[in-house]
């Protein structure tokens, strides 16, 4: 297989991305990439990332790409994993305390910090309406962070996601609970939890 049939073949596999590191994989140089994004007329969307101008816009991957840290949390979450109906207007993120994230809020993300001990709690991925797969907290963990920032998160939004939490059949009230003691807020929990049970 030539390199170029192995370039398009990772626009395929990427959804209409190119990526020089999943390149590199494949013994491609950045330089050879980056010659192909210019004669096909791929768009640059972050250093080291195209994308087939006939391809959706994904702007989580993006993001994702370019901070590589970065979990979507918080309603980000709560849309990703399907429990809200409703893409947020403000993209939603966590990252370690100390890490920087000022580049993070000129693009416009609200940006949570949690203790370096706590921010892989929960830890999962989620695919993109545009079929990416993003770092993102699972169900449990989303709504214990909705709970902790609930002076700062849409009211109707926190008890509708623990509504619907309460009667899936998915749920997991251990495991819950126990990342709502880790976050201190197992009190706060048990409350709501009583009244939707």
């Amino acid at each position: 297989m030539t390199q170029r049939e192995q370039l398009e073949q990772l626009i395929d596999e990427g959804n209409g991305y190119l990526s020089c590191r999943e390149a590199a994989y494949r013994g491609i140089s950045p330089q050879a990439v980056s010659l192909y994004a210019h004669e096909m007329g791929l768009v640059r969307e972050a250093r080291g990332l195209y994308r087939d101008p006939a391809s959706w816009e994904d702007p989580l991957h993006v993001l994702q790409f370019r901070y590589p840290k970065l979990i979507f949390s918080h309603e980000t979450a709560l849309f990703l994993l399907g429990l809200s109906e409703r893409e947020p207007a403000t993209v939603t993120a966590t990252l370690a305390t100390g890490t920087g994230s000022a580049a993070l809020a000129r693009d416009g993300v609200k940006v949570y910090k949690v203790r370096p001990d706590l921010l892989e709690l929960g830890l999962g991925v989620a695919e993109t309406p545009f079929g990416h797969l993003v770092r993102c907290y699972d169900r449990e963990r989303t709504l214990v962070d909705l709970l902790r920032s609930r002076t700062t998160v849409d009211q109707q939004e926190l008890l509708a996601a623990l509504k619907g939490y309460a009667r899936s059949r998915r749920r997991d009230i251990p495991l819950l609970m126990r990342y709502a003691r880790a976050f201190s807020v197992e009190r706060l929990l048990a409350t709501y939890l009583e009244v939707l049970l």
